[in-house]
Formats: C-alpha cells, sequence, structure tokens
C-alpha cells in the first residue's frame, strides 16, 4: 500500500439530506486526529495513478464514533468509491461536548505523493537556500569563501529541471561576481557575458534584465579602468532599457529609474573620456527619465466589502459583485470555509499560449481560520487569476480560474486592541501573512510563528536604512527553508514601490538575523 498523508480540517458545512436534521459539533483538525482508533486506506484500483491525487470528503461522526455519513466532495471518478469505503470504516473515540456526547462533522483529506514532484521541489529549494549562501559570502569579507559557495550554488542549479533556466542563469551570474570580488576579474567578466548571451537568446535584448546585465559589465570594465567597452556595455543597456520601456509602457514607474541609473553611469565614462558636452547632455536625461518615473500615490480606495467579504489591494477600486461570488465558487470547495479577505495584487505580464503576452489579474483568498487563539489565527490561502489581452482590458477579463502554488496557509498575529477581522490596506500591520516553503522545510508551528513576529516588531525601527535596519512594515510572507525563514516586508508608504527581505535562523530558542535585503530601491 503506498503512504499517503491524511489531514482533517474544520468546516461549516450544510448538512446531508440523509442525516438527521440536528447541527453537528465542528472539531480541530488536531481533536478530530486525536479521537481515530481505526483508519482504513483506500484501495486502489488497479492501473490507477495516484500520484499528486487529493481526495476530499465530507465525513459525519455519530455519538458512537462510527462513521454515519460520507460525501466525497473532491476525487477522481475512478477513487471515489474506493475512497467512500475506506472512509466508511473509520471508528473514532466518540465526541462530546459539556459531558454529552455528540455527533460531530469535518472534512477528511487523503493527499496522495507526487514523488517526482516532491524531487524537483527539493532540488528547487536546495538551489535558492545554495544561491542564499552564495549571496551572503559576497557580501562578506572574504572572498575566496564566496567563490567555494558560489561554485556549490551552480552544481545545484545545474541539477534542476530544464524548464528552470532562469534559476540556473542566475546562480552563474552570481558566481561570475564572486570571481570579480575574488580579483579574478577576466573569468568573471568571461562568464558574465556567456549568461548574459544566452539570456538575449531566449528572451531578446529588449528586456530590462538583459538591460541591468549590460550595465554590471560596463559597470565592471569602468572599474577596471577599460572605458571603451565600458562605454560600449552601458550604451547597450541604455537602449535595451529604452527598448523594455517601450514594449511595456505599464511597468514605466518599474523600469525608469533603473534605466536613469544606467544613463548616469554612461555619462560618468563620458566625462572620464573627456566628452564632457555628451556627458553633461546624458546627466539632464537621466533627470528627464526621473522625473517621468516620479511615483505618484495612487488614490486610497476604502476598504471594500462585498457579499460580506472584505476586500483590499491595488485593485479593490474595480472588483464586482460578480467577480466575488466567481472568485467564491472557484476558490472554496462544497462546505468548505468561506473567504474572509481578498487581497488584490498589481496585474502583471505572462506568457500567453501560441504566443503573445497576457495581462495576468491575480487574488489571494484567506479562507476563514482553522485554529482561533486569543493571539493567533491560522487559516488556508488560496490564489485565483483572470486573464486579459492587455492591462487596459480589464472590462474583458476571462474567467477567474485557480493559480497552482505550493500549499500555502496564513497566520495573522493579533495586535493589541485590533479586530482581527479589520484589515484596511494590503499595508495594514493587521494583515495575515502567507507562510509556504519547500518540501524539505519544516512547518512553522503557532508558537514559532508568534515568536517570529513578535521578534520583528521588536527589532522594527524607524530609522530609514532599509539596507541595515528592520523597518516597522507589514509582513507579507514567510517562506520556510531547511535552515531559517525569508521574510519579506511591504514600504508602509502606498506611494513606494519598496520593501524588505530579511534572512533569519533559530539559533539557541531565539531567532537571529542572518541578512537584511532592501527591495525595489
Amino acid at each position: 500500500m503506498r503512504a499517503i498523508g491524511v489531514r482533517l480540517l474544520t468546516a461549516s458545512i450544510v448538512l446531508s439530506p440523509i442525516v438527521a436534521a440536528a447541527p453537528q459539533t465542528r472539531v480541530a483538525s488536531e481533536a478530530a486526529m486525536s479521537h481515530v482508533l481505526e483508519r482504513v486506506e483506500p484501495v486502489i484500483p488497479p492501473g490507477v495513478d495516484t500520484a499528486g491525487v487529493e481526495i476530499i470528503a465530507d465525513v459525519i461522526v455519530g455519538i458512537d464514533g462510527r462513521v454515519e455519513d460520507v460525501r466525497i466532495l473532491a476525487s477522481p471518478p475512478a477513487l471515489q468509491k474506493a475512497a467512500s469505503d475506506a472512509l466508511a470504516k473509520w471508528k473514532f473515540a466518540p465526541f462530546s461536548e459539556s459531558g454529552r456526547p455528540t455527533q460531530v462533522r469535518t472534512i477528511i483529506e487523503f493527499k496522495y505523493p507526487n514523488p517526482k514532484l516532491e524531487r524537483e521541489r527539493a532540488a528547487v529549494s536546495a538551489a535558492f537556500a545554495a544561491l542564499m549562501t552564495c549571496n551572503r559570502r559576497i557580501e562578506s569579507a572574504a572572498p575566496e569563501a564566496a567563490v567555494a559557495a558560489c561554485t556549490e550554488a551552480v552544481r545545484i542549479a545545474e541539477t534542476l529541471p530544464a524548464d528552470r533556466t532562469a534559476d540556473r542563469e542566475l546562480a552563474r551570474a552570481a558566481f561570475a561576481t564572486s570571481l570579480i570580488r575574488a580579483g579574478r576579474t577576466g573569468d568573471g567578466l568571461d562568464l558574465m557575458k556567456r549568461v548574459l548571451d544566452e539570456r538575449v537568446a531566449r528572451t531578446g535584448a529588449d528586456d530590462a534584465d538583459v538591460a541591468e546585465g549590460y550595465r554590471a559589465i560596463g559597470i565592471t570594465y569602468q572599474r577596471t579602468g577599460d572605458l571603451v567597452n565600458a562605454d560600449k556595455y552601458l550604451t547597450q543597456a541604455v537602449t535595451s532599457f529604452e527598448r523594455a520601456l517601450a514594449s511595456l509602457p505599464d511597468f514605466r514607474d518599474m523600469y525608469a529609474p533603473r534605466m536613469s541609473r544606467a544613463i548616469r553611469d554612461l555619462a560618468a565614462v563620458k566625462r572620464a573620456r573627456g566628452d564632457e558636452a555628451v556627458a553633461s547632455s546624458l546627466e539632464d536625461r537621466a533627470r528627464a527619465v526621473t522625473a517621468s518615473a516620479t511615483v505618484i500615490a495612487p488614490p486610497v480606495v476604502p476598504m471594500r466589502s462585498i457579499a460580506n467579504i472584505t476586500c483590499i489591494g491595488p485593485l479593490v477600486s474595480i472588483l464586482t459583485g460578480n467577480d466575488v461570488a466567481a472568485i467564491r465558487t472557484v476558490a472554496t470547495s462544497p462546505g468548505g470555509p468561506a473567504p474572509w479577505l481578498l487581497i488584490t495584487r498589481t496585474s502583471g505580464f505572462g506568457s500567453a499560449r501560441g504566443g503573445g503576452s497576457q495581462t495576468f489579474w491575480p487574488i489571494d483568498v484567506y479562507l476563514k481560520p482553522d485554529v482561533v487563539t486569543p493571539s493567533l489565527r491560522r487559516g488556508q490561502l488560496v490564489s485565483v487569476a483572470a486573464a486579459t489581452a492587455s492591462a487596459n482590458d480589464y472590462a474583458l477579463r476571462q474567467a477567474w480560474t485557480k493559480m497552482p502554488r505550493l500549499d500555502v496557509s496564513y497566520a495573522q498575529v493579533l495586535l493589541p486592541g485590533r479586530d482581527p477581522n479589520e484589515v484596511t490596506s494590503d499595508r495594514d500591520l493587521n494583515r495575515p501573512i502567507q507562510i509556504f516553503g519547500g518540501p524539505m522545510s519544516t512547518a512553522l508551528s503557532d508558537a514559532e510563528v508568534l515568536s517570529l513576529v513578535r521578534f520583528l516588531r521588536d527589532e522594527a525601527k524607524s530609522s530609514g536604512r532599509a539596507f541595515t535596519d528592520i523597518q516597522p512594515w507589514a509582513i507579507t510572507e514567510v517562506f520556510v527553508m531547511q535552515t531559517g525563514v525569508m521574510v519579506s516586508l511591504i514600504d508602509s508608504d502606498p506611494a513606494k514601490l519598496g520593501g524588505q527581505s530579511v534572512e533569519l535562523q533559530r539559533k539557541n530558542g531565539t531567532w537571529v538575523i542572518s541578512t537584511i535585503i532592501a527591495t525595489g530601491r
């Protein structure tokens, strides 16, 4: 028998028509699992592939601990009878409420492993951890240690599946940087160029990340005194930024500041080569580009309540009641926990089938919590999205669909004096935090989540030094790794696109900060 994972989830479920009309008591997941006396696994029919399959069932347990009703909510047709037959044979220690036996209701989920996917996820998690170690060593004053760590990051990245090209490029680019920091500038530049050539072949030169690659090479040549090649690559960086802006004008606020920096770098090279007139002209142009990208804070859209669901985020003003109804249907299982919060995210571009591109309108759907304590709420998170042909075609959006993601949950560490259901914006300190991680990581316990968030809140300083001090901003995500956690924070000022990524490790019962990276600055 293939080993499977079983989770019990609480839910408010409409009563099955074949059972008594008396309401059932909901039970917490841990309580339901602790009552299991006898568990029977489904007998898989011959030839049925269960890799990655999930079966969700609504189960009612009678006052004697026997299963009275099973309704399969989600399952491949070939497994529905096997799952129903198995669950009907489960036995529980009787439940009680106020000292009296009681009937209970819960959701049981069978989750079969997918060995291939789990191996791929483990490899991606290991590659990410190795790249983080490489980047930390680069920031340190030990260049040879950085070369060794980045060599290992490249080795692990080369084992990733064929479609993880970007991960391999990141590792090799970091390795090139480590070589340059260690004084092996020629080797580092050669590797940088090879990585950039591969990226141009994959994405074309009209790409902002490609432009950053040209800029990095140009700056490196400038530092070595090779102003001719510095001029060549920085000129190409500016050209690539121009084309990237032309192809994606909606990204001006993101791309223009980076383009302005490249223009200033080119101006410095021109001045060093004795061309003062061109340098001054370029500096004027850089100021104009910066001015064109000055971020104007969008009008503050109040938190909206649509169909008794709190809706916040940058797209909240264009959500309709029909959107929310469709999202509720897509994001929830029959009888499962209902949404209480929608956080919209900025639209982004992605590849479309058959070529071209689409704009995706993503929304994170927070389902009512499974765990509620005086200090903490935890529950499940589902992401949905609708696609349009361009960023201006929201009215022509396609149907909302569930987005494939790793298992993601959320935690909400309650603030004194705040109603947990009161979340006024995506930058509100009271907002729930997404928690996810690699397959080799260990889930954070309630106590660990509480201690982590409280540590970050205690360490926060309104210093403005986002590269060195944790800022008093909202925590949006916690990515759990084998060696620690990576926490994302979002700038409290909606006119800014910045934030922080903070890596922490657990040592001797306390959290220790490993790295602080300012993002979007």
